[in-house]
């Protein structure tokens, strides 16, 4: 019979507490940002539900998009120009957290459509593969 020795780790937790203070100026540039980037969320809501069927088959919504809405050097005609002409200088991470909130939104457009369109069939509201 082995005896086998038990390893207890305990890990301990620290826990700080500061005080953020921001003027006026950094106030207002957070409310602009936040403001540009709901301004862009409601654009892309757009884009992702004319293309729901390609996005929701791709292997990453988000690359998936992103091909449609930002120009690069292997993607340098993008479908929709007006994001890269409109957020010229959009960060990546602002521009990929938006993609997720909104493919994480329009997932259920599909179910909320058939459910206060009953009489619709599936192929009117444009996301049946029929």
């Amino acid at each position: 019979m082995h005896r086998y020795s038990i390893l207890l780790i305990v890990n301990i937790i620290r826990t700080d507490n500061w005080t953020l203070t921001s003027d006026r100026a950094q106030r207002r540039m957070l409310r602009d940002t936040v403001t540009i980037y709901r301004v862009y969320v409601q654009a892309l809501i757009g884009v992702v539900w004319t293309h729901y069927s390609d996005i929701v088959h791709a292997k990453s919504s988000c690359a998936a998009v992103e091909r449609l809405i930002h120009a690069t050097k292997r993607n340098p005609s993008p479908v929709y120009r007006f994001f890269d002409r409109r957020f010229p200088k959009f960060p990546a991470y602002y521009r990929r957290a938006a993609i997720e909130a909104v493919s994480n939104s329009t997932q259920y457009f599909p179910l909320i459509s058939v459910q206060f369109f009953p009489l619709c069939q599936p192929f009117e509201l444009g996301f049946s593969d029929a």
